[in-house]
This record gives C-alpha cells, structure tokens and sequence, in this order.
C-alpha cells in the first residue's frame, strides 16, 4: 500500500508498511509577536550607590507559538471559520498531551490563524509573528505534507480517502512533525531491509515511536527524546544539536573474552531512507590491543544530506583470520551514550566468533 511519508522538509515517500501519510500544516495571521520561553534573564537596576538584581524564575515549561492557515475549501468543508478553529485547536491540544513528559513539558498554541486560498506550499513565505507556521491541506495535486525547515513550517495534508486532515491520522503525524521543530530526526530512515544488505544479508529495525511509526504509537523514543530535551525551547530549523551530539566512538573487538590486536575493522554506511547498505567501506582499520579508534566521524558531515550527515547508521564488520563477526553502529546509540556519558567515547564491542 501507498504510505505519504512525513519528510523532513523535503522528503515525503517512504514505505513504512500501512496506508498513507503525509502531513501538512502551517500557520499564520497576525497577533503580536510569541516566542519560546527560556534562558533566564537577569536585569539590574541603579538608584543611588544601591544596586539591585532580580532573576526572573526559571519557565515550567517549554511553550511556543503557532501561526495556522487553513484552505477556504476546508473552511467549508468543516462547517465554518470558528469551527474549523475548534478542530485545529482540539489536534494541537491532543499534540500537547504527548508532550507532557519531556523535561519540562512543552506546550504550543495557536498565536495567528487565517484563511487563505490555493496551495498550502504557496503559503510557506508569508511572514509571520509565530514561532512556526503549520499548513493544512487536503489538495493532492499541488501540496505535499511535512517539515519545511527553511520556513520553520508544517504542512498535514490528508486526502479525503484517507480521512482527511483531522482524521485518524491527522493528530499523530501532527505530533511527528512537532517533533522536527525540536530537532528531532525521521527514526524510520535507518530501516534496512537485509535483501538490500550485500555484505552479510541483515536487515535492521530502529526502536519504535512517534519518529519512527506515529500512527498509534503512544511514546518517544529514547534518542529523540534526548534530542528534543537537548533542544529545550529553542526556536530553529537547523539539525546542529544532532549533529553536535555525536562522541568519539571506538571499535572494541574481543574473542573468549580477550581483546583481538590487529583484527580489521570496516565500516558500510547505510543512507538515510535508503533501506539498503553499501557494497564499499566508508572507513578501514585495525585494532591495538583490541581497540580501534575511528579517527572522524563515522556518520559523516554532509551539507547535502537529511540532518547533514551521510549516515544514520553503519553496519561495522570485523575480520581476524578465518572469524568475522558483524555490527550496527547507529546514530541513535551513540547519541544516547552522548548524553549519559558526556565527555566519553562510545564503545562498540564486537565479539569474534
């Protein structure tokens, strides 16, 4: 079956096993200027030789601002301006729900609202007050759903087949695309089908998720969670706390138990959404006393790439004499280890046969 793919900014089709996806949404109208809460500020006043300082008290939460357009054609649909606003306000608060249990709970709400006419990706550069803008449409000819990065903007576009925009899978993709706003990455483009494995044939499965599947799912993964924590209220469409989040990692081969000196180490990187892995090592080494530590980044800075890396995740292959053993080194993992080791390197051990 066909699964619209919600896509970080510019990606949308993906096979995910289900129906359809695709999401859009955006925001807009005008109402004075909202934005994330956070750092704290602190101001000083000077009356005579008294100085005095007060800090404001740190946020409880971590709340931002939406700007919202929806399509005359859906006012209509829906019954109306005012209640098509309900709708959209009743989606955001479901999306609120699921967003309860970060470090501190993060909260959007609707800042600007109108209605305009044509496209949803028409409406992507109209200026806005709000922290993001979230898009709905339900016009398969000329929208497609998703995070637009350069314009800090959602697009939910369902089609009436498939229950439309407040449908059964408008909240969930909703909540998924929120997601990208805290910088969260797609889960599902580390999937690796293993009959698009050449080198040993093994697919890979990540951990399960609003990022990975939204639909039902009723939790965040744990590295996206780490991720959206690490990206607290800051308001950006940039990838850089994923990709500052990435620790030296190290290759630790043993066999019995003991560490295997001089075993080669080779790295086969798997692009994101590509379901397959490369025939051709991205990185080579050997260990010293059973350890090999790679010298770059293994994920690979890559401007041109989703989350601009090469990589999410590498299948690592380990040769000594007549044994090989085999790997995942993911994204994920070594993220994960960032954040509760920080300032260690991230160990993949890896047991010779």
């Amino acid at each position: 079956m066909n699964l619209n793919i919600f896509r970080y900014g510019r990606r949308l089709s993906l096979v995910i096993l289900a129906i359809m996806m695709v999401a859009v949404a955006a925001c807009s109208c005008t109402v004075p200027p909202a934005t994330g809460n956070g750092s704290t500020t602190t101001s000083s006043t000077t009356s005579s030789s008294t100085t005095t300082s007060s800090t404001l008290p740190e946020p409880t939460t971590w709340e931002f601002s939406l700007k919202v357009g929806v399509p005359s054609e859906l006012v209509t649909k829906y019954g109306g301006e005012a209640a098509i606003r309900t709708k959209v306000e009743q989606q955001v608060a479901y999306a609120n729900s699921r967003y309860a249990s970060f470090a501190k709970p993060i909260k959007w709400h609707i800042n600007e609202f109108y209605v305009f006419t044509g496209a949803a990706l028409d409406q992507l550069s109209t200026p806005y007050y709000s922290d993001f803008q979230l898009l709905y449409s339900e016009n398969t000819a000329f929208d497609d759903g998703g995070w637009k990065p350069q314009t800090k903007s959602i697009v939910i576009r369902w089609t009436p087949m498939s229950g439309g925009v407040f449908g059964p899978y408008g909240g969930d993709s909703l909540v998924h695309e929120l997601g990208h706003t805290r910088g969260a990455i797609d889960m599902y483009g580390l999937n690796v089908n293993g009959a698009n494995n050449p080198v040993n044939g093994q697919g890979y499965v990540p951990e399960g998720g609003f990022m990975t599947y939204p639909y039902g799912a009723a939790s965040f993964d744990a590295y996206s969670m780490n991720i959206i924590n690490a990206s607290k209220d800051e308001v950006y469409n940039d990838d850089r706390v994923v990709r500052e989040s990435i620790p030296t990692v190290k290759v630790h081969v043993t066999k019995n138990g003991s560490p295997v000196n001089g075993a080669k180490v080779e790295l086969f990187g798997s692009s994101w959404f590509s379901g397959s892995v490369n025939g051709f090592a991205s990185q080579t080494g050997s260990t010293t006393n059973g350890v090999w530590t790679i010298p770059s980044n293994p994920f690979e800075v890559n401007s041109s790439e989703y989350w601009q890396l090469s990589y999410p995740l590498l299948l690592v292959r380990v040769t000594s004499g007549a044994s090989v053993s085999y790997g995942w080194l993911t994204l994920p993992d070594a993220g994960n280890w960032f954040f509760s080791h920080p300032g260690e390197a991230y160990q993949l051990t890896i047991n010779l046969a």
